[in-house]
């Protein structure tokens, strides 16, 4: 088997594929197959590796056509009928929820470990602590106050649906705010339109907490409720969680809840 690589290019695999086939490559196991299929990851360098597992015999003029496929290719999933939304007799579901049929919901204060070894659930944890001096900072906050930014990532796409925020002793002044984050070279969606981050910095795509008011104790948690959830997001994409609080402010402490649809809770 031959592996054609190809760095620092993005790709929606189901839909290279297809592509790839439409240019007149069978993919195995079908008669006359001259590939096996395709894998896209994120590096740690943040850029994203296509690679495209070839036949042993692949001649010189395939190889030039599935570069031309790889290199025209836009990463969009393809347009599919969802075949969750119909039962046994083809009949169409009416639901009342929001979670996709091929779903569940997860609960969670803490991202993913993403990479060659994804975890669930293991990586940082959204919340913070003012009596931790190593923790805040005062770059990017307004006068008089500091600030800590936690980043979480996913493995998997998810569908984010609500939050809760948890805090004791906040401080007059204090709030929260929460954006979605588009590394270098990703793509997204902007007012319908598919748009690709070429700026060489991450690019803030979404704002959806906006300098929230936290004050005193509410140790049963702030529900921040919705009756939808976001479109699919893909799990390049970054979420971080900004606190800002009084710089005298010494002692309040606080955490942060997501409620998510993913397809697995668990990597087995």
């Amino acid at each position: 088997m031959k592996t054609k690589t190809y760095s620092n290019k993005q790709s929606d695999v189901p839909r290279l594929t297809e592509e790839i086939i439409a240019a007149g490559l069978p993919q195995d196991p079908n008669s006359g197959a001259r590939f096996y299929g395709c894998t896209c990851v994120l590096m740690n360098n943040g850029q994203f590796q296509t690679t495209v597992l070839c036949y042993d015999d692949i001649t010189q003029e395939e190889e030039g056509t599935i570069a031309t496929v790889v290199g025209n290719h836009i990463p969009t999933p393809l347009p599919q009928e969802d075949p969750f939304l119909k039962d046994q007799q083809g009949k169409l579901w009416v639901k009342a929820e929001s979670r996709p049929l091929n779903c569940t919901t997860l609960f969670t204060t803490r991202g993913d470990v993403v990479g060659a070894s994804p975890d669930i659930g293991e990586g940082p944890r959204m919340e913070w602590d003012a009596s931790v001096p190593g923790e805040w900072t005062t770059v990017g906050a307004p006068t008089g106050y500091k600030r800590k930014v936690i980043d979480i990532q996913f493995c998997d796409s998810i569908w984010l649906k609500e939050g809760s925020v948890y805090y004791m002793g906040a401080k007059k002044g204090s709030r929260i705010d929460m954006e979605i984050v588009c590394p270098n070279g990703g793509y997204y969606i902007y007012l319908g339109e598919v748009r690709q981050n070429t700026t060489g910095n991450d690019l803030v795509i979404e704002h959806y907490v906006n300098d929230l008011p936290i004050q005193g104790d509410v140790p049963m948690g702030d529900e921040l409720n919705t009756e939808t959830c976001s479109q699919e997001l893909p799990n390049y994409l970054k979420f971080k969680l900004e606190v800002t609080i009084p710089e005298s402010d010494v002692d309040s402490y606080g955490y942060a809840v997501m409620e998510i649809y993913r397809q697995r809770t668990v990597v087995i």
